[in-house]
């Protein structure tokens, strides 16, 4: 019988994994509330280590049983040089996050706010929360400064299933958060609702706005004059929230690609889902 573990930890939630394999390697498998892998478009969830934060999306029908993995051969050890020590040391600077509280934030003239009960990194409720970050990736976006930067995600276990949103606000360095459940839904419905809750929460119209999406699908839609066949009403909506801005432009990117905040909003999607449990 498969082997199956629950994780618990301040990013994620708890989770339920299905030890399963990936082209000969052993990979755990999420499961969502449902007790069905989860996916996110139409592909399954998986990891290779449950005590890492990567994650990635694969074809269901390259998730094969525990019992197709090869066993794997030893790998020498490698000596740690100066030099990775340094690397590893730079890594954990970067990931520092500094206090904010005794500082007075200019985002709330860019961002809608919220309670300061309702602050937590994750929810599913769709509050937000803020923080500043030392040399991280939004710090390196061309033309980012003055500039309101946005990545979102959205995500389902199943497709239709339980489904949820994630976004990353940015300004002149400082970040906000939103995960929220918001029911049973498609993972494109998912994908779009995560766009319209970001924009929604957007107070200032005359700032320009990039929005960075995974999703082939939203970008198709929003910027290159894709045909919508369903989800008509969401789709105007974002377009009349669009058209409220100056100057606003959403980029395609590749997810799963190590873009630090694109994969940030991937983990509130899914940490929304896996709440529900």
């Amino acid at each position: 019988m498969p082997e199956n573990k629950k994780t618990k930890d301040q990013k994620t939630g708890t989770n339920e994994w299905k030890r399963m394999s990936f082209k000969g390697n052993k990979v755990w498998a999420a499961i969502g509330p449902d007790g069905n892998f989860l996916v996110k478009n139409n592909k399954i969830l998986i990891k290779y280590n449950l005590n890492q934060d990567y994650e990635y999306l694969i074809k269901r029908d390259n998730l094969k049983q525990e019992s197709d993995a090869i066993p794997g051969k030893k790998k020498k050890t490698k000596k740690n040089t100066g030099t990775d020590k340094k690397l590893r040391d730079k890594k954990l600077r970067d990931k520092k996050v500094g206090p904010d509280s005794e500082k007075t934030s200019d985002t709330n003239l860019i961002y809608d706010t919220c309670s300061r009960k309702d602050d937590i990194s994750i929810s599913n409720k769709g509050t937000f929360s803020e923080e500043i970050q030392n040399n991280t990736a939004f710090h390196n976006i061309p033309g980012s400064e003055n500039t309101v930067i946005i990545y979102t995600d959205g995500a389902s276990s199943g497709n239709p299933g339980p489904a949820g949103i994630g976004a990353v606000l940015v300004f002149n360095g400082k970040k906000k958060e939103m995960s929220e459940f918001i029911g049973t839904a498609t993972n494109n419905i998912a994908e779009l609702t995560a766009i319209e809750r970001a924009l929604e929460k957007l107070k200032r119209k005359d700032l320009p706005v990039r929005l960075f999406t995974d999703s082939t699908y939203c970008a198709g839609l929003l910027s290159k004059g894709w045909k919508p066949k369903k989800n008509l009403d969401l789709i105007n909506r974002i377009k009349n929230l669009i058209h409220e801005f100056k100057d606003f432009k959403i980029i395609k990117v590749k997810g799963h690609a190590g873009i630090e905040l694109n994969e940030r909003a991937d983990i509130l999607a899914t940490s929304a889902i896996k709440q529900q449990k």
